[in-house]
């Protein structure tokens, strides 16, 4: 029998770039059955806060459009949480369409076209290894790095947590995953990190 690693201390991400309507139930479900064995597990929607974190990047828009839609952000967002927005088709539409052009604008850069439901980078692809493993190497040049260096330090160090566990469910999300592969192993290198779900190798 191999033995038993002391999983005490557990923190699962859920990366971007997904829906942040649509949060998968499988890391939930991790969740809900670590707890109940008594480990201690953190769970951290990066996909929504690395969103509302380049949202709010301070950017120059050139053009009007840009420069409306980061006047409207707050109230784009605002509207989001109002039932009330989804009874009018054009204010939603409205609302997704400016909150997308400041992500736009937030990533263009770093070369990376990001949207509230994907992303995308002109010379890196999510089905290609080598490009996988540059976006881990070169973690820095990532859009989100400001938001995940910052962040995965602060959590790891509340939790003292000494495993990470990222789900990576859709293409979308594999270079900004493996972006934060790189700079955990650059700055925690004593932490493991295990990449599970439905596009993680063992998928």
């Amino acid at each position: 029998m191999q033995p038993q690693l002391p999983l005490d201390r557990v923190v699962l991400i859920h990366p971007p770039v997904v829906k942040p309507t649509e949060p998968p139930p499988g890391i939930a479900k991790l969740f809900g059955a670590l707890s109940a064995r008594g480990i201690s597990c953190r769970l951290l929607d990066a996909n929504l806060e690395g969103i509302r974190h380049l949202l709010e990047a301070d950017v120059s828009p050139s053009d009007t459009w840009g420069r409306r839609a980061k006047k409207n952000m707050q109230r784009n967002l605002e509207s989001l949480r109002d039932i009330n927005a989804y009874r009018s088709p054009d204010r939603y539409r409205r609302a997704v369409i400016d909150l997308a052009r400041v992500l736009e604008m937030a990533g263009s850069d770093k070369d990376a076209h990001i949207g509230l439901a994907n992303y995308q980078h002109r010379a890196l692809s999510p089905v290609k290894s080598a490009d996988l493993i540059r976006a881990a190497e070169e973690h820095e040049l990532n859009p989100f790095y400001a938001y995940f260096r910052e962040r995965l330090s602060a959590v790891l160090e509340e939790e003292g947590a000494w495993l990470v566990g990222i789900s990576l469910n859709f293409l979308s999300q594999a270079l900004c995953a493996f972006a934060m592969i790189g700079y955990l192993r650059k700055a925690h290198p004593g932490l493991t990190i295990v990449l599970g779900a439905g596009l993680s190798p063992r998928g």
